[in-house]
């Protein structure tokens, strides 16, 4: 049978066992003095022993209810209350809202077991976890990428922090979180790109869904950062030119060679409008004059035939990276001019007039300083060196 002692109790079965029972190695004034008792309760626990063994030394309250325990009739009214009006609140909150609402006042350990008990609340532990198994490589080459961004003090003190987009060919992931980071459509620049090229996307939404990657963040946060330490590499452009040795050195050491030897990447072919897709798109509603307003730019529409029945229709912006900027609906250009709401006055106007230069001179720098500013969502225009826009 067993017995649950506590460690004050098993001292007690070691000395008075000493005590003319087994070896008689101590008298019953030395074992009151090592336990801190008097002789008579040494002789009560001698006796104990003999008519009882071990359990006549441990406590006689173990496992019974406690005295100072609240009446079962009153349990049994707090716990109606909970599931009534407070099933679905964590024991903190229920306490309060016990206090507040109901003057019933309880410890917050109280309200918890009582709520374990009666299956009302489950703890953390508790809760079914859900079973994430490994999953087999793809067979080919080409099949599915996955893609991830990590962000890291990559060049440890000696740079900013900056993102690290890492590329194994597994899976396609990409998922928004960043508030403002889609368009009206709720589609990111990247997932435009994606479907222009006709690329599925599958996002995961746990770290376990994509772990082939997240390893490889762990072990390139190791061994990327101590390589560019050792080659006293501290910015993106020399970090960016140094990473395909990297890569090679990498892939050589960690890569494993596909089940096949095809390639499943997908061939350009003369559908594929790759300058299209890679540019940064934007969807707007033409207006029923005809006009569409896109990062304070109002852009009129040419009235002709096909134009003029788009009123309240969804066109979309292409902002390409040399400074072109085209309107599209279906696939197809639209003709327009257009109207800048943050134009400067250029150079060459405040010098054609010599008594206005200084004048002009004064507009453009307050226009300057304005705070009139273009969207942070899209692309900088400063880079694009065709632009028909203003980049200040």
């Amino acid at each position: 049978m067993c017995i649950t002692m506590s460690q004050k109790e098993l001292s007690r079965l070691e000395i008075v066992n000493k005590v003319k029972v087994i070896d008689k190695r101590l008298t019953q004034s030395q074992a009151a003095k090592h336990l801190n008792l008097s002789r008579r309760q040494i002789c009560r626990l001698i006796d104990a022993y003999k008519k009882r063994g071990a359990k006549g030394l441990a406590s006689k309250k173990r496992e019974q209810p406690s005295n100072r325990r609240y009446p079962e009739y009153f349990r049994e009214y707090v716990l109606e209350i909970i599931r009534t009006n407070y099933a679905d609140f964590g024991p903190t909150l229920t306490c309060e809202k016990l206090l507040e609402v109901h003057e019933i006042g309880l410890c917050v350990e109280t309200v918890r077991n009582w709520m374990l008990i009666e299956g009302i609340w489950t703890s953390r532990r508790q809760h079914n976890q859900r079973v994430y198994q490994p999953r087999n490589r793809r067979d080919s080459l080409g099949e599915l990428v996955q893609i991830d961004g990590s962000d890291h003090w990559w060049f440890e003190d000696r740079g900013p922090r900056c993102t690290l987009l890492v590329y194994i060919d597994k899976h396609a992931t990409f998922g928004v979180n960043k508030t403002g980071a889609t368009s009206g459509s709720g589609m990111t620049q990247f997932g435009w790109a994606l479907h222009e090229l006709n690329i599925d996307i599958i996002c995961a939404n746990t770290s376990q869904a994509k772990g082939r990657v997240e390893r490889a963040n762990k072990t390139l946060q190791g061994r990327l950062v101590k390589e560019m330490r050792l080659l006293s590499i501290s910015t993106m452009e020399v970090a960016n030119a140094y990473l395909p040795q990297f890569i090679d050195q990498f892939n050589q050491k960690f890569a494993k060679p596909a089940r096949m030897d095809n390639d499943s990447h997908r061939p350009f072919i003369d559908f594929d409008d790759l300058d299209c897709a890679m540019s940064w798109q934007e969807t707007r509603t033409v207006s029923q004059s005809l006009t569409i307003q896109c990062d304070k730019v109002l852009f009129l529409l040419e009235p002709i035939e096909f134009v003029a029945g788009l009123k309240r229709k969804t066109v979309t912006v292409h902002d390409y990276p040399d400074g072109r900027l085209e309107i599209r609906f279906e696939g197809k250009g639209l003709p327009y001019p257009h109207f800048d709401k943050i134009s400067q006055v250029k150079q060459g106007e405040t010098t054609s007039n010599k008594r206005l230069g200084a004048v002009f001179g004064q507009i453009k720098e307050q226009q300057i300083n304005r705070t009139q500013r273009r969207s942070k969502r899209a692309p900088k225009l400063r880079g694009q060196t065709n632009t028909q826009f203003a980049t200040a």
